[in-house]
């Protein structure tokens, strides 16, 4: 049978009266409770243990009217044998003990991470309950001008036998807190848009490059934990710090998601741009400053330690119409588009309501010429995109082409358009210069971002489609426009 030591603890209420008095100094004072441990034995259990001595006690009790609860880490001396700890303060009335244990440094004191449980009172419920009198949790009086002593029982623990105590808390309760640090940059190609918006609030008011205000999502194993943000101070003077639990013994998959607050049309959005995914003590990478550093866009060449291609304020859905198809285009693409349900100019949207150049992004499926009710995707995040359009390294190659027209002057428009199905759907056929064309944008367009005044895809889908759709409902269509 495993071995168990039985300590009572008398409590004794040592009474000393605050500096400042209140009009009923006995409520509004707190008064000094010590916790004072006494061998004995009970059921033929022997009174000694073999665990090193305590050097503090976690005591975790709740105010029964106010429902407050409070944790404290008295330190433990002994005196004769006898454990005792520093006293704790509390206000009158009626406490409940909801936990108490003896814990061991480990000989590492200020390092939490490994320290020890040596004694503990069993919860109600618990196997080992029946060994003491007065399991927790247990009510108790502190009363004003009164001495009062509160028996208390622990037994010698063994770490293996944690559940005999009710402990399911304890595996939860060994964590170690870490901290992971964020400060970002926005690049704002319309800084007069952000009048109205937290920016506006910044010392120097809104401009081209700004302190980016974000929030982080924290989850742990899937399950969403806690969402930090910096609006309160604007996004500047200071960054964000964003604590959270590893919890020892079990692995913990950690995803912190990046959301920035950057125009929607003529509101304001927090809007998700990346995720970082790491386990256990693992950090993302923060540089030598240990600051994890973001720039939104490519207004600057900051030494960032993440860069986020250019933000592109569009409608979350548009209509799309295929109004004419080479040889009767007459914008200078392979199909001229008419765009409606944007809204007006005062949307403030990149897309806007007429007719625009447009590209087919699906050889092997075809588009009729009614009106889609289409969902609009960013090509600079390609991730974002369903899966059946998302070609997340051929993109980059597109935009290069797109912004690298001129390299191609004899190029035809069928060229230019079988050498962007080359690229998305390893078509085979198409002319000589149009695989030369497709060969040199996979060479050069490799993770390509264009710059402000260049050209990025815009992609249509239909409203509605899953993010993991395998294959397209019709053809997948794009336009290009400035980020």
């Amino acid at each position: 049978m495993k071995k168990l030591l039985l300590l009572i603890l008398g409590t004794t209420l040592i009474f000393s009266s605050c500096s400042k008095w209140e009009d009923n100094p006995a409520v509004n004072t707190e008064y000094e409770v010590v916790f004072k441990s006494v061998a004995a034995s009970l059921n033929n259990l022997k009174a000694t243990c073999d665990n090193p001595d305590a050097q503090y006690a976690f005591v975790k009790v709740k105010h029964t009217t106010s429902g407050t609860i409070l944790d404290f880490y008295p330190e433990v001396f002994y005196l004769g044998g006898t454990a005792y700890t520093q006293s704790i303060k509390l206000k009158p009335g009626t406490w409940e003990i909801l936990e108490f244990v003896l814990m061991s440094d480990n000989f590492t004191p200020g390092n939490t991470g490994d320290d020890i449980v040596i004694q503990a009172t069993p919860q109600q419920g618990a196997a080992y309950a029946d060994f003491i009198s007065n399991p927790l949790p247990f009510t108790t009086q502190v009363a004003a001008f009164e001495k009062n002593e509160i028996p208390i029982e622990v037994l010698c623990f063994e770490e293996t036998e944690y559940e005999g105590f009710g402990f399911r808390w304890f595996m939860i309760d060994q964590v170690s807190v870490r901290e992971q640090v964020f400060f970002g940059d926005l690049c704002a190609k319309h800084p007069e848009d952000y009048a109205g918006s937290l920016y506006a609030n910044q010392i120097n008011g809104v401009q081209i490059d700004m302190p980016a205000i974000f929030k982080i999502d924290v989850y742990n194993n899937n399950t969403f934990v806690e969402s930090f943000n910096n609006a309160s101070w604007f996004g500047e003077g200071q960054p964000l710090k964003v604590r959270y639990v590893d919890n020892n013994g079990e692995v913990n998959h950690f995803r912190f998601e990046l959301f920035i607050l950057v125009q929607d049309g003529v509101n304001f959005t927090y809007k998700k741009f990346y995720t970082w995914e790491f386990d256990d003590a693992e950090r993302i990478s923060a540089g030598q400053d240990n600051v994890v550093d973001f720039v939104l866009g490519n207004c600057n060449t900051t030494d960032a330690d993440l860069i986020l291609a250019p933000y592109i304020s569009l409608p979350a859905t548009a209509t799309y119409q295929a109004v004419a198809w080479l040889p009767n285009s007459t914008l200078g693409a392979y199909v001229d588009a008419k765009i409606t349900n944007v809204g007006g100019a005062s949307t403030k949207y990149e897309l806007y309501n007429g007719t625009w150049p447009s590209w087919c992004a699906d050889k092997n499926t075809t588009i009729g010429g009614g009106q889609y009710n289409m969902d609009v995707y960013s090509s600079l995040y390609p991730n974002l995109i369903p899966v059946f359009a998302r070609h997340a390294q051929v993109w980059p190659m597109v935009n290069w082409l797109m912004n690298n027209l001129h390299y191609y002057p004899t190029a035809s428009i069928q060229d230019i358009q079988d050498a962007l199905w080359i690229l998305l759907n390893n078509y085979t056929g198409g002319s000589s210069l149009a695989h030369t064309i497709a060969t040199q944008a996979s060479q050069y367009g490799v993770g390509y971002v264009p710059l402000p005044g260049g050209w990025a895809a815009v992609v249509f889908v239909p409203h509605g489609t899953p993010p993991t759709q395998a294959q397209p409902d019709i053809q997948t269509m794009f336009i290009r426009v400035d980020p």
